[in-house]
Protein backbone atom coordinates (compact mmCIF):
# COMPACT_ATOMS: atom_id res chain seq x y z
CA UNK A 1 0.00 0.00 0.00
CA UNK A 2 0.85 3.32 -0.76
CA UNK A 3 -0.31 6.22 1.14
CA UNK A 4 -0.84 9.63 -0.50
CA UNK A 5 2.12 12.30 0.35
CA UNK A 6 2.41 15.60 -0.88
CA UNK A 7 4.01 18.86 -0.89
CA UNK A 8 3.71 20.17 2.63
CA UNK A 9 2.53 23.15 2.83
CA UNK A 10 3.33 23.46 6.44
CA UNK A 11 5.81 21.88 9.19
CA UNK A 12 7.19 22.27 12.81
CA UNK A 13 10.34 23.44 11.71
CA UNK A 14 11.97 23.06 8.48
CA UNK A 15 9.95 23.14 5.04
CA UNK A 16 10.43 19.54 3.46
CA UNK A 17 9.17 18.61 0.49
CA UNK A 18 7.30 15.08 0.66
CA UNK A 19 7.12 13.78 -3.03
CA UNK A 20 3.92 13.26 -4.93
CA UNK A 21 2.49 9.36 -5.21
CA UNK A 22 0.15 7.80 -7.19
CA UNK A 23 -3.06 7.93 -5.36
CA UNK A 24 -4.31 4.79 -3.44
CA UNK A 25 -8.02 3.64 -3.93
CA UNK A 26 -9.77 2.67 -1.06
CA UNK A 27 -13.05 0.62 -0.74
CA UNK A 28 -14.94 -1.34 1.71
CA UNK A 29 -13.61 -4.97 2.71
CA UNK A 30 -16.23 -6.63 1.57
CA UNK A 31 -17.20 -4.86 -1.47
CA UNK A 32 -16.01 -5.93 -5.36
CA UNK A 33 -15.22 -4.53 -8.31
CA UNK A 34 -16.57 -6.21 -11.59
CA UNK A 35 -14.82 -4.13 -13.75
CA UNK A 36 -13.84 -6.16 -17.12
CA UNK A 37 -10.57 -4.01 -17.52
CA UNK A 38 -7.43 -6.01 -19.56
CA UNK A 39 -5.05 -8.16 -17.80
CA UNK A 40 -2.48 -6.39 -16.28
CA UNK A 41 1.54 -7.56 -16.16
CA UNK A 42 3.00 -8.51 -12.99
CA UNK A 43 6.10 -6.50 -12.70
CA UNK A 44 7.89 -8.63 -9.75
CA UNK A 45 6.52 -11.93 -8.08
CA UNK A 46 7.28 -14.03 -5.18
CA UNK A 47 5.81 -17.17 -4.00
CA UNK A 48 6.71 -19.59 -1.50
CA UNK A 49 4.81 -22.83 -0.12
CA UNK A 50 5.28 -25.25 2.61
CA UNK A 51 3.93 -28.48 3.33
CA UNK A 52 5.13 -30.18 6.89
CA UNK A 53 4.65 -33.74 7.60
CA UNK A 54 5.14 -34.61 11.53
CA UNK A 55 7.52 -31.94 11.77
CA UNK A 56 7.01 -32.08 15.62
CA UNK A 57 8.66 -35.49 15.79
CA UNK A 58 11.73 -34.82 13.31
CA UNK A 59 12.57 -30.78 14.45
CA UNK A 60 13.56 -29.36 17.30
CA UNK A 61 15.06 -26.08 16.23
CA UNK A 62 15.03 -23.10 18.59
CA UNK A 63 14.14 -20.49 16.69
CA UNK A 64 13.08 -20.83 12.88
CA UNK A 65 10.80 -19.04 11.17
CA UNK A 66 10.51 -17.89 7.38
CA UNK A 67 10.28 -13.95 6.24
CA UNK A 68 9.72 -13.24 3.01
CA UNK A 69 9.99 -9.62 1.28
CA UNK A 70 11.34 -8.16 -2.01
CA UNK A 71 14.64 -5.79 -2.56
CA UNK A 72 13.13 -3.65 -4.68
CA UNK A 73 14.76 0.28 -4.95
CA UNK A 74 12.68 3.62 -4.52
CA UNK A 75 11.12 2.48 -1.93
CA UNK A 76 12.06 5.43 -0.17
CA UNK A 77 13.96 3.37 2.94
CA UNK A 78 17.01 3.48 4.92
CA UNK A 79 18.05 -0.21 4.84
CA UNK A 80 20.69 0.43 7.57
CA UNK A 81 18.58 2.09 9.58
CA UNK A 82 15.52 0.16 9.81
CA UNK A 83 17.71 -2.73 11.46
CA UNK A 84 18.83 -0.55 14.22
CA UNK A 85 16.59 -0.20 17.57
CA UNK A 86 16.69 2.54 19.41
CA UNK A 87 14.73 2.03 22.72
CA UNK A 88 12.55 5.02 24.13
CA UNK A 89 13.22 6.61 27.33
CA UNK A 90 8.87 6.78 28.01
CA UNK A 91 6.35 5.18 25.17
CA UNK A 92 3.85 7.95 23.48
CA UNK A 93 0.42 7.51 24.60
CA UNK A 94 -2.13 6.62 22.84
CA UNK A 95 -4.78 8.86 21.46
CA UNK A 96 -7.70 7.29 22.59
CA UNK A 97 -7.71 5.53 25.89
CA UNK A 98 -7.77 1.60 24.81
CA UNK A 99 -11.42 0.78 27.01
CA UNK A 100 -13.26 3.54 24.21
CA UNK A 101 -11.88 2.06 21.45
CA UNK A 102 -14.88 -0.19 19.50
CA UNK A 103 -14.24 -3.74 19.69
CA UNK A 104 -15.35 -5.50 16.52
CA UNK A 105 -17.13 -8.95 17.14
CA UNK A 106 -17.50 -11.31 14.29
CA UNK A 107 -20.42 -14.03 13.67
CA UNK A 108 -18.97 -16.86 14.16
CA UNK A 109 -21.08 -19.36 15.19
CA UNK A 110 -18.58 -21.92 17.95
CA UNK A 111 -22.02 -23.54 19.57
CA UNK A 112 -20.21 -26.74 19.22
CA UNK A 113 -19.50 -30.11 21.35
CA UNK A 114 -15.85 -30.15 22.78
CA UNK A 115 -15.39 -33.56 20.60
CA UNK A 116 -15.41 -31.28 17.47
CA UNK A 117 -12.50 -28.91 18.78
CA UNK A 118 -8.86 -29.95 16.64
CA UNK A 119 -6.09 -31.44 18.98
CA UNK A 120 -2.45 -31.43 18.11
CA UNK A 121 -2.92 -32.66 14.89
CA UNK A 122 -2.58 -29.02 12.93
CA UNK A 123 1.13 -29.18 12.85
CA UNK A 124 0.84 -32.74 11.17
CA UNK A 125 -1.43 -31.76 8.19
CA UNK A 126 -1.65 -28.15 7.70
CA UNK A 127 -0.04 -26.89 4.83
CA UNK A 128 0.55 -23.40 3.47
CA UNK A 129 2.08 -20.65 0.67
CA UNK A 130 2.30 -16.96 -0.07
CA UNK A 131 2.68 -15.21 -3.04
CA UNK A 132 3.32 -11.06 -3.59
CA UNK A 133 2.67 -9.14 -6.66
CA UNK A 134 4.01 -5.55 -7.14
CA UNK A 135 1.11 -4.01 -9.13
CA UNK A 136 1.08 -1.16 -10.53
CA UNK A 137 2.83 0.11 -8.28
CA UNK A 138 6.65 1.60 -8.77
CA UNK A 139 8.04 -0.06 -5.06
CA UNK A 140 7.29 -2.98 -3.21
CA UNK A 141 6.31 -2.27 0.13
CA UNK A 142 4.58 -5.60 0.62
CA UNK A 143 6.26 -7.69 3.42
CA UNK A 144 5.19 -10.95 5.12
CA UNK A 145 6.08 -13.64 7.57
CA UNK A 146 5.47 -17.38 8.52
CA UNK A 147 7.09 -19.50 11.40
CA UNK A 148 5.84 -22.67 11.27
CA UNK A 149 5.13 -24.22 14.71
CA UNK A 150 8.27 -23.53 16.38
CA UNK A 151 9.93 -26.06 18.58
CA UNK A 152 12.07 -24.25 21.48
CA UNK A 153 12.65 -25.60 25.80
CA UNK A 154 12.02 -23.03 27.67
CA UNK A 155 15.36 -21.98 29.18
CA UNK A 156 16.77 -19.63 30.98
CA UNK A 157 16.94 -16.16 30.19
CA UNK A 158 20.24 -14.81 28.57
CA UNK A 159 22.00 -11.10 28.45
CA UNK A 160 22.33 -9.75 24.84
CA UNK A 161 23.91 -6.67 24.75
CA UNK A 162 23.59 -5.90 28.19
CA UNK A 163 20.06 -6.33 28.02
CA UNK A 164 17.94 -9.49 29.36
CA UNK A 165 16.30 -11.63 26.25
CA UNK A 166 13.49 -14.06 26.75
CA UNK A 167 13.95 -17.41 24.09
CA UNK A 168 11.04 -18.23 22.24
CA UNK A 169 8.79 -21.10 24.78
CA UNK A 170 5.87 -21.97 22.70
CA UNK A 171 4.72 -24.46 19.74
CA UNK A 172 2.64 -22.28 17.54
CA UNK A 173 2.35 -21.37 14.02
CA UNK A 174 2.35 -16.96 13.11
CA UNK A 175 1.36 -15.75 9.52
CA UNK A 176 1.72 -12.21 8.96
CA UNK A 177 1.16 -9.36 6.32
CA UNK A 178 2.64 -6.27 6.54
CA UNK A 179 1.68 -3.80 3.74
CA UNK A 180 3.75 -0.87 4.33
CA UNK A 181 3.25 2.86 2.83
CA UNK A 182 5.65 5.79 2.48
CA UNK A 183 8.37 3.64 1.75
CA UNK A 184 9.47 0.32 3.54
CA UNK A 185 11.21 1.33 6.64
CA UNK A 186 8.65 0.37 8.74
CA UNK A 187 7.85 -2.70 7.23
CA UNK A 188 10.81 -3.81 6.99
CA UNK A 189 11.25 -2.77 10.93
CA UNK A 190 8.11 -4.75 11.90
CA UNK A 191 8.99 -7.81 9.98
CA UNK A 192 12.65 -8.15 12.00
CA UNK A 193 11.60 -7.95 15.33
CA UNK A 194 7.43 -8.12 15.88
CA UNK A 195 7.25 -12.03 16.09
CA UNK A 196 9.89 -12.38 18.45
CA UNK A 197 8.51 -9.24 20.31
CA UNK A 198 5.48 -10.95 21.25
CA UNK A 199 6.55 -14.98 21.49
CA UNK A 200 9.19 -14.49 23.61
CA UNK A 201 7.07 -12.54 26.54
CA UNK A 202 7.20 -14.29 29.67
CA UNK A 203 2.78 -14.51 29.22
CA UNK A 204 2.89 -15.73 25.94
CA UNK A 205 1.39 -19.15 27.08
CA UNK A 206 -0.95 -17.93 29.55
CA UNK A 207 -2.22 -14.55 27.89
CA UNK A 208 -1.27 -14.87 24.05
CA UNK A 209 -3.85 -11.58 24.07
CA UNK A 210 -2.18 -9.54 26.18
CA UNK A 211 1.44 -11.21 24.83
CA UNK A 212 0.31 -9.93 21.26
CA UNK A 213 -0.84 -6.74 22.30
CA UNK A 214 2.16 -5.65 24.67
CA UNK A 215 4.63 -6.91 21.71
CA UNK A 216 2.85 -4.91 19.21
CA UNK A 217 3.15 -1.95 21.48
CA UNK A 218 6.74 -2.06 22.13
CA UNK A 219 7.72 -2.70 18.32
CA UNK A 220 5.77 0.66 17.73
CA UNK A 221 6.97 2.53 20.46
CA UNK A 222 10.51 1.44 19.31
CA UNK A 223 10.41 2.38 15.75
CA UNK A 224 8.73 5.36 16.75
CA UNK A 225 11.74 6.80 18.77
CA UNK A 226 13.89 5.56 16.07
CA UNK A 227 12.18 7.64 13.97
CA UNK A 228 12.44 10.82 16.07
CA UNK A 229 15.94 9.85 17.04
CA UNK A 230 17.13 9.70 13.28
CA UNK A 231 14.86 12.19 11.44
CA UNK A 232 13.38 9.69 9.34
CA UNK A 233 10.34 10.37 7.20
CA UNK A 234 7.37 10.66 9.48
CA UNK A 235 4.83 9.53 6.64
CA UNK A 236 6.79 6.24 6.66
CA UNK A 237 4.56 3.70 8.46
CA UNK A 238 2.67 -0.22 8.06
CA UNK A 239 -0.14 -1.91 8.27
CA UNK A 240 -0.08 -5.08 10.04
CA UNK A 241 -2.21 -8.57 10.36
CA UNK A 242 -1.34 -11.68 11.87
CA UNK A 243 -2.54 -15.34 12.37
CA UNK A 244 -1.20 -17.14 15.48
CA UNK A 245 -2.36 -20.41 15.97
CA UNK A 246 -1.67 -22.00 19.27
CA UNK A 247 -3.20 -25.20 20.74
CA UNK A 248 -6.56 -25.35 19.04
CA UNK A 249 -7.12 -21.66 18.86
CA UNK A 250 -6.87 -19.07 16.23
CA UNK A 251 -5.75 -15.22 17.28
CA UNK A 252 -6.06 -12.37 14.72
CA UNK A 253 -4.84 -9.03 15.57
CA UNK A 254 -4.95 -6.76 12.95
CA UNK A 255 -4.08 -2.60 12.80
CA UNK A 256 -5.32 -1.67 9.30
CA UNK A 257 -6.84 -2.68 6.32
CA UNK A 258 -5.42 -5.85 5.24
CA UNK A 259 -8.03 -9.04 6.02
CA UNK A 260 -8.42 -12.77 6.91
CA UNK A 261 -11.41 -15.33 6.39
CA UNK A 262 -11.72 -18.22 7.92
CA UNK A 263 -13.93 -20.57 5.97
CA UNK A 264 -15.98 -22.96 7.73
CA UNK A 265 -18.45 -25.28 6.88
CA UNK A 266 -19.60 -23.77 3.62
CA UNK A 267 -19.52 -20.32 5.37
CA UNK A 268 -16.49 -17.78 4.87
CA UNK A 269 -15.90 -15.70 8.36
CA UNK A 270 -14.80 -12.41 7.97
CA UNK A 271 -12.42 -12.01 11.17
CA UNK A 272 -11.21 -8.42 10.15
CA UNK A 273 -12.61 -5.11 10.31
CA UNK A 274 -11.17 -2.61 7.71
CA UNK A 275 -9.55 0.33 9.64
CA UNK A 276 -10.39 3.39 7.15
CA UNK A 277 -12.83 6.02 7.25
CA UNK A 278 -14.94 4.47 5.45
CA UNK A 279 -15.60 1.75 8.30
CA UNK A 280 -18.46 3.42 10.30
CA UNK A 281 -16.91 2.33 14.04
CA UNK A 282 -13.57 3.63 12.93
CA UNK A 283 -15.21 7.34 11.63
CA UNK A 284 -16.99 7.12 14.88
CA UNK A 285 -14.02 6.42 16.92
CA UNK A 286 -12.06 9.37 14.89
CA UNK A 287 -14.10 11.61 15.33
CA UNK A 288 -14.44 11.49 19.03
CA UNK A 289 -11.33 11.79 19.57
CA UNK A 290 -11.41 14.74 17.55
CA UNK A 291 -9.18 13.93 14.38
CA UNK A 292 -10.52 15.24 10.79
CA UNK A 293 -12.01 13.02 7.80
CA UNK A 294 -11.43 14.29 5.09
CA UNK A 295 -13.11 12.83 1.39
CA UNK A 296 -13.44 9.76 3.63
CA UNK A 297 -9.38 9.80 4.52
CA UNK A 298 -8.20 10.65 7.99
CA UNK A 299 -6.41 14.16 7.70
CA UNK A 300 -3.68 15.77 9.66
CA UNK A 301 -5.06 17.72 12.14
CA UNK A 302 -2.65 20.06 12.28
CA UNK A 303 -1.35 20.43 8.27
CA UNK A 304 -3.68 21.51 5.50
CA UNK A 305 -5.38 18.27 5.72
CA UNK A 306 -6.57 18.45 1.92
CA UNK A 307 -3.24 18.02 0.99
CA UNK A 308 -1.75 15.36 3.99
CA UNK A 309 -3.95 12.75 4.77
CA UNK A 310 -4.19 9.02 4.48
CA UNK A 311 -6.29 6.00 3.75
CA UNK A 312 -6.10 4.22 6.83
CA UNK A 313 -7.14 5.24 10.52
CA UNK A 314 -4.84 2.36 12.28
CA UNK A 315 -1.21 1.60 11.47
CA UNK A 316 2.54 1.17 12.62
CA UNK A 317 5.00 4.31 12.27
CA UNK A 318 3.28 7.08 10.57
CA UNK A 319 4.93 9.43 13.28
CA UNK A 320 3.55 12.48 11.49
CA UNK A 321 -0.19 12.07 12.52
CA UNK A 322 0.70 10.71 16.29
CA UNK A 323 3.69 13.09 17.97
CA UNK A 324 3.28 16.62 19.43
CA UNK A 325 5.13 17.97 17.55
CA UNK A 326 3.80 17.49 14.71
CA UNK A 327 0.60 17.77 15.47
CA UNK A 328 0.84 20.77 17.71
CA UNK A 329 -0.64 18.32 20.59
CA UNK A 330 -4.12 18.11 18.73
CA UNK A 331 -5.19 14.23 17.76
CA UNK A 332 -5.63 12.75 14.76
CA UNK A 333 -7.09 9.56 15.61
CA UNK A 334 -4.43 7.16 14.28
CA UNK A 335 -3.67 4.65 16.28
CA UNK A 336 -1.45 1.13 16.29
CA UNK A 337 -3.85 -0.49 18.55
CA UNK A 338 -4.90 -3.79 17.02
CA UNK A 339 -8.06 -5.70 17.51
CA UNK A 340 -7.96 -9.05 17.91
CA UNK A 341 -10.37 -11.95 17.51
CA UNK A 342 -9.89 -15.24 19.20
CA UNK A 343 -11.68 -18.53 17.45
CA UNK A 344 -11.49 -22.30 18.45
CA UNK A 345 -10.48 -24.37 15.45
CA UNK A 346 -12.55 -27.04 14.96
CA UNK A 347 -13.01 -30.02 12.43
CA UNK A 348 -15.30 -27.86 10.16
CA UNK A 349 -12.79 -25.18 9.65
CA UNK A 350 -10.85 -25.71 6.01
CA UNK A 351 -8.69 -22.71 5.34
CA UNK A 352 -7.10 -19.34 6.30
CA UNK A 353 -7.22 -16.80 3.74
CA UNK A 354 -4.93 -13.50 4.35
CA UNK A 355 -4.55 -10.64 1.67
CA UNK A 356 -3.50 -6.73 1.85
CA UNK A 357 -6.05 -4.06 1.12
CA UNK A 358 -4.75 -4.82 -2.93
CA UNK A 359 -6.24 -8.01 -3.08
CA UNK A 360 -9.34 -7.55 -0.95
CA UNK A 361 -10.24 -3.86 -3.23
CA UNK A 362 -11.08 -6.10 -5.76
CA UNK A 363 -11.66 -9.68 -4.86
CA UNK A 364 -14.71 -10.34 -2.00
CA UNK A 365 -14.45 -13.36 0.38
CA UNK A 366 -17.18 -14.97 -1.10
CA UNK A 367 -15.09 -15.10 -4.43
CA UNK A 368 -11.82 -15.69 -3.65
CA UNK A 369 -13.35 -18.90 -0.81
CA UNK A 370 -14.88 -20.11 -3.84
CA UNK A 371 -11.99 -20.12 -6.07
CA UNK A 372 -9.93 -22.16 -2.86
CA UNK A 373 -12.33 -24.59 -2.77
CA UNK A 374 -12.35 -25.38 -6.57
CA UNK A 375 -9.18 -25.55 -6.66
CA UNK A 376 -8.18 -27.02 -3.20
CA UNK A 377 -6.03 -30.25 -5.12
CA UNK A 378 -3.18 -27.69 -6.13
CA UNK A 379 -0.35 -26.37 -3.84
CA UNK A 380 -1.06 -23.56 -1.48
CA UNK A 381 1.34 -21.56 -3.21
CA UNK A 382 -0.17 -22.17 -6.52
CA UNK A 383 -3.63 -21.06 -5.65
CA UNK A 384 -1.89 -17.92 -3.74
CA UNK A 385 -0.34 -16.88 -7.31
CA UNK A 386 -3.59 -17.44 -9.25
CA UNK A 387 -5.94 -15.71 -6.65
CA UNK A 388 -2.76 -12.71 -7.05
CA UNK A 389 -3.12 -12.38 -10.37
CA UNK A 390 -6.90 -12.61 -10.81
CA UNK A 391 -6.66 -9.34 -8.91
CA UNK A 392 -4.65 -7.54 -11.20
CA UNK A 393 -7.08 -8.97 -13.71
CA UNK A 394 -9.71 -7.46 -12.28
CA UNK A 395 -7.71 -4.10 -11.58
CA UNK A 396 -6.07 -4.41 -8.60
CA UNK A 397 -3.18 -1.37 -8.98
CA UNK A 398 -1.84 -1.90 -5.35
CA UNK A 399 1.03 -3.89 -3.91
CA UNK A 400 -1.20 -8.11 -3.70
CA UNK A 401 -0.04 -10.30 -1.04
CA UNK A 402 -2.00 -12.85 -0.71
CA UNK A 403 -1.21 -15.77 1.97
CA UNK A 404 -2.89 -19.21 2.41
CA UNK A 405 -3.32 -21.70 5.42
CA UNK A 406 -4.68 -25.16 4.25
CA UNK A 407 -6.29 -27.30 7.58
CA UNK A 408 -6.82 -30.70 6.05
CA UNK A 409 -10.05 -31.70 6.85
CA UNK A 410 -10.82 -34.32 9.84
CA UNK A 411 -13.69 -35.89 10.12
CA UNK A 412 -12.82 -37.95 13.45
CA UNK A 413 -10.98 -35.81 16.39
CA UNK A 414 -10.44 -37.30 19.72
CA UNK A 415 -12.60 -34.95 22.55
CA UNK A 416 -10.87 -33.89 24.83
CA UNK A 417 -9.59 -35.30 28.19
CA UNK A 418 -11.89 -34.75 31.04
CA UNK A 419 -10.62 -33.97 34.21
CA UNK A 420 -9.89 -36.78 36.65
CA UNK A 421 -12.77 -37.16 39.07
CA UNK A 422 -12.11 -36.19 42.77
CA UNK A 423 -12.91 -38.48 45.27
Amino acid sequence: MEADSVKMTHSPSNKRKISNLEQTRKIDFDSSDDSNEPSRKIQKTSSTGFQFNNIGSTSKSKFFFYSGSFSSSGGGSDSENTTQKSLPAKPPQPLVPLEEIPKYVPKVDEKVSSSLFRGDSLENDMSFGVFEALGKRKAMEDRHEIAPFVHAESTSDQLTDGKKEHKIHENHAFFAIYDGHGGTAAADYVQAHLHKAIATRPNFSQDPENAIREGMKEVEDEFTQMVLKQNMDGLTGTTVLIGLILGNTLYVANVGDSGLVLYRKGNTLRLTNAHTPKTPSEKARVEKAGGIIYNQRLGHPAWNAKLINIAVTRAFGDVYFKANQFTSGKPSGMIAEPEIVKVNLTCDDEFILMGSDGFWDVVTPKEASEYVLSNSSKDPSQICKELTEYAIKKSAIDNTTVLLVKLQAHHEVPSLPQAASQS
